[in-house]
């Protein structure tokens, strides 16, 4: 008799035990018999815990602020050429959803056009000159404000009184409303100047 050599096989090996395994679990109905399983579905038999249902209440929305209040009451601001709401909200020191929510804007979108006001919440910082106005020209070692005179053509003239950069005296304006127009009586901030 021949023995069977398994390494021969290779890859069929694995198949042929596992149908001899299979073959040699018999079975019953060979014999006339029927496997059956009966289910009892009677309510009353349950083999589980029925739970209540879970609710999940979502809390609403809330945004915590932290604003000095600086000024008291609420401002307005008219937008300038090149502003928008988050620009306008960092400059008053203001939530972006705060400024949106006291304007009744529900997006950014919303945002007024140049030259339409834009309501600032009370607690925002205060917009527009600070400090004293400083008498002499170019005795700005503090940062204080100026009055815009009729000689006062133009933003490098005034840079120039007050020894300081045009870039230094637009940063000291971003507030200021009607910068941009530069006009006689306007109050400006003047920063100030380098080396003080």
């Amino acid at each position: 008799m021949r023995s069977l050599n398994i390494r021969k096989l290779g890859v069929a090996s694995p198949i042929l035990i596992g149908a001899l395994v299979l073959a040699s679990c018999g079975s019953d109905t060979g014999r006339g018999a029927v496997a059956s399983t009966q289910v009892d579905l009677d309510t009353a038999a349950t083999n589980y815990i029925v739970k209540d249902p879970v609710t999940t209440t979502i809390a609403p929305l809330v945004i915590e602020t932290e604003i000095d209040p600086i000024a008291s009451g609420s401002q307005v601001y008219v937008v300038q050429s090149g502003d928008y709401p988050l620009k306008v909200a960092d400059q008053f020191g203001v939530p972006l959803a705060v400024l949106l929510a006291f304007n009744g804007w529900a997006t950014g979108s919303e945002f007024p056009f140049p030259g339409q006001d834009v309501k600032i919440p009370p607690g925002a910082l205060p917009a527009g000159p600070v400090g004293e106005t400083i008498p002499d020209a170019g005795s700005n070692c503090p940062a204080g404000q100026y009055t815009i005179e009729a000689s006062d053509t133009a933003r490098t003239k005034v840079a120039e009184k007050f020894d300081v950069t045009v870039d230094a005296l637009d940063a000291a304006n971003a507030g200021t409303s009607g910068y941009g127009a530069f006009y006689p009586g306007l109050k400006i901030v003047i920063p100030a100047k380098a080396g003080c």
